[in-house]
């Protein structure tokens, strides 16, 4: 699984597993992706993965 596909799955409406910016904790891909994802790889993803769905 990519972490574009884990950022994808997480339930939207589950504040828990997001910072206050919107963006998905680093520390919850890394626990679904069973790797370190560092903030910095999370920012890109995450901007990736806003860019594919907006």
């Amino acid at each position: 699984m990519t972490l574009l596909q884990v950022i994808a799955e997480l339930p939207k409406d589950d504040a828990s597993l997001y910072t206050s910016s919107g963006a998905p904790k680093a520390e919850v891909l890394s626990e679904k992706l069973g790797r370190n994802v560092s903030a910095a790889e999370r920012d890109e993803a995450w901007t990736e993965y806003q860019a594919q769905h907006a």
